[in-house]
């Protein structure tokens, strides 16, 4: 199971509720009584954050590598709300596979973070060899008056001089995704924020203080896009949503909102 955590699968509901199974993660419950709490929050010692908030959850990832990274995936949120997932993982399908399918959702850009195209989060070297990996940590994560918060400090490219922190709002009426981006002396510099969403889901709202352009794929039938595998050797559509925005003045804040509310009619 804590494996299962650590590479990108979400906790059963069971474990979110059971203190004396966190504490063999590793984990610190930061809210425990008798009776189920309204407002939950989870911190795995292997950089995992889980939050419940009435009826929205989301499972932060952000660890630091000792051995190879399985996904690269610094900063990824699942989201669900009402009980219904709003932003998935996108799985691994199969490990060996004709192009472009050869472990092809284990890149960066499937998942549910930001991305920067022209500076690789993680390099391969030769065979087992990784000449840089991405790195990321859980900041802080706590109960709020309205709700709970969690700060996802992705340190990636920060020898690069980009800083990357992240902040997800869960309250009763869903989840609100802060990604706050300098760059410094980079500028100009494009930037691509990706999430996932099951097919037929209500889409999270995207803008930027630096402007941008979205474009959705559902089930591409020549890339990898639009797609995710709940098990492996399994494929199902899904839609991929692409954030891209050129910051030219430093800094830039991408606001990603799931709402309750807006639901499909």
């Amino acid at each position: 199971t804590a494996a299962a955590a650590t590479f990108g699968v979400p906790l059963p509901e069971h474990f979110c509720a059971s203190g004396e199974a966190l504490s063999w993660l590793g984990s610190k419950v930061l809210e425990r009584s008798g009776a189920s709490p309204a407002t939950r929050v989870v911190v795995g010692s292997s950089g995992w954050a889980s939050v419940r908030v009435e009826g929205a959850r989301v499972f932060a990832r952000a660890g630091r590598y000792r051995s190879n990274p399985s996904h690269v995936d610094p900063a990824h949120v699942d989201v669900w709300i009402d009980g219904q997932p709003r932003a998935i993982d996108a799985g691994t399908y199969r490990y060996c596979a004709a192009a472009p399918w050869g472990n092809a959702l284990s890149a960066i850009g499937v998942h549910n973070t930001l991305d920067i195209p022209s500076m690789p989060a993680a390099v391969k070297g030769f065979r087992f060899l990784w000449l840089q990996r991405p790195a990321a940590t859980v900041a802080r994560a706590e109960q709020t008056a309205d709700g709970a918060e969690v700060e996802l400090l992705n340190e990636t490219w920060a020898a690069h001089g980009v800083r990357h922190v992240r902040r997800i709002v869960v309250g009763n009426a869903g989840v609100e995704v802060y990604d706050d981006v300098d760059v410094g002396e980079r500028a100009p510099l494009e930037v691509r924020l990706h999430w996932l969403v099951p097919r037929g889901a209500a889409p999270p709202e995207i803008t930027a203080t630096s402007g941008g352009a979205l474009t959705v794929v559902e089930a591409s039938p020549r890339t990898i896009e639009g797609w995710w595998s709940p098990h492996y050797g399994e494929r199902l559509p899904a839609v991929s949503m692409s954030y891209v925005t050129t910051i030219t003045n430093r800094t830039t804040t991408i606001h990603s909102r799931f709402l309750a509310t807006n639901l499909r009619r």
